[in-house]
């Protein structure tokens, strides 16, 4: 069973509305969703992936379950969004790329999420900062 599957999404949008977004294409959903999780990999990749997307059922991350949702929704709707809120969706996928972003960016671990294991010559891009001060200007 995958992380995310298409029966997740009863708690975002109304089964009807995905079946007239699909037009009864079955692969449209589940591209949507893992174009959404390639996308969050790439946000998240300090971490150990395969124990943070290896979960399933109510041993998953209930937020990144959310964040998932919305932005694979987006992807979803960007064939057409009938009765689906627009604004509504890109607002939250917004928030969801915004909140991820800031995981990225932090030193804080999200409980439960681990971190990925690093040897001296696998560094995960973005994982290292180099940085120097200001230059001063005080001789004369």
């Amino acid at each position: 069973m995958a992380f995310l599957t298409s029966e997740d999404f009863n708690t975002r949008v109304y089964q009807e509305k995905i079946d007239a977004i699909s037009n009864g294409d079955d692969t449209l959903l589940p591209t949507a969703i893992s174009g959404a999780i390639s996308e969050v990999e790439k946000l998240l990749v300090k971490f150990d992936l395969d124990d943070l997307f290896g979960k399933t059922g109510d041993d998953r991350d209930p937020i990144l379950l959310i964040w998932l949702k919305d932005i694979a929704i987006w992807h979803f709707i960007g064939l057409s969004n009938p009765g689906i809120d627009y604004e509504d969706s890109l607002s939250r996928y917004q928030q969801a790329i915004k909140s991820l972003t800031a995981i990225k960016g932090s030193t804080d671990v999200p409980l439960g999420w681990k971190l990925r294991a690093v040897t001296d010559t696998d560094y995960p891009a973005g994982t290292i900062e180099i940085s120097s001060q200001c230059k001063r200007d005080t001789y004369r």
